[in-house]
């Protein structure tokens, strides 16, 4: 059921039935595989607050709950809430040698430096002999990508990568950098890949069809949009997030009226207060 909430999204009724869990008390006791779906929907909220109460719930237990897939679930939850110096400092403490290629995932993301980057994709297989998956190229594509080194980036895929199959993340990171960079020779390659890998995904002929736009190609935006629309292709609404007192509030750009624009001040005012920097607050004003 945790499991289940998590992939639709409902990241608070998931918590919360693991709350209802914990008060059972030894009746029902959260085993490795539990706890682990528990981390997992902690790191897709990116919850900062959750990520801690859950890490104290686990580290309540000892040593019980650590095992690899725990451990790895963990690191990936402090990167995805924004602390890879905790993501490392938990593989560093565990010392999972099977999780190691996470940490280079994390690191890889969170570098910055293309060559730092490169020489930890080169350490990656000459020091700890892990064979790079689709997963560790779109790393190296991303932070290729992200310094406008459009050429090398497609180069990688097209050249490196072979055998391993770029999956759709790769060949988004590689079009996301051509619309920033406007590099529209590699963006329509880029873009023909993740279109026949992704047909049904809405996103990337938007995404596609800004590049051609901002290159002023109308002939090649018409296309696109026709190709959307027979295809029956609609772009997901816009989405925003508030985390308050540890739940998580979903806003799509559609419903944000005047009663949720209140609530999010309020909100935010709270905040402000809480770290000093508002005096008492009137709720009437």
């Amino acid at each position: 059921m945790i499991s289940a909430y998590s992939k639709v999204g409902f990241f608070d009724e998931a918590v919360d039935l693991f709350r209802l869990m914990l008060k059972m008390g030894r009746d029902v006791k959260p085993n490795h595989t539990t706890v682990a779906s528990v981390v997992a929907v902690c790191a897709q909220s990116g919850s900062i607050e959750l990520a801690q109460w859950i890490k104290d719930y686990i580290n309540s237990r000892g040593s019980e709950l650590l095992n690899t897939h725990t451990v790895t679930a963990l690191i990936d939850m402090h990167a995805k809430c924004g602390d890879p110096d905790m993501a490392c400092k938990v593989q560093e403490l565990e010392g999972q040698r099977c999780s190691l290629s996470q940490l280079y995932d994390i690191r890889f993301r969170h570098a910055g430096l293309n060559d730092e980057g490169k020489q930890y994709f080169k350490s990656m297989q000459n020091d700890y002999s892990i064979t790079p998956t689709a997963d560790h190229y779109i790393c190296l594509v991303d932070l290729l990508g992200r310094a406008g080194h459009i050429l090398e980036a497609y180069r990688i895929i097209v050249d490196v990568m072979p055998p391993v199959k770029p999956h759709a993340g790769v060949w988004g990171s590689l079009l996301s950098a051509c619309r920033v960079y406007d590099n529209v020779e590699v963006g329509k390659v880029a873009g023909k890949h993740l279109l026949e890998i992704e047909a049904n995904n809405a996103s990337n002929y938007v995404l596609l069809s800004n590049i051609y736009a901002k290159a002023q190609t109308w002939n090649e935006v018409a296309k696109v949009r026709a190709l959307k629309r027979e295809r029956g292709m609609k772009k997901p609404p816009g989405a925003s997030w508030i985390e308050f007192n540890g739940k998580t509030q979903k806003f799509l750009t559609s419903d944000v009226q005047d009663h949720h624009m209140e609530m999010i001040m309020q909100v935010l005012a709270l905040e402000l207060k809480a770290q000093g920097y508002l005096p008492g607050m009137d709720h009437e004003n």
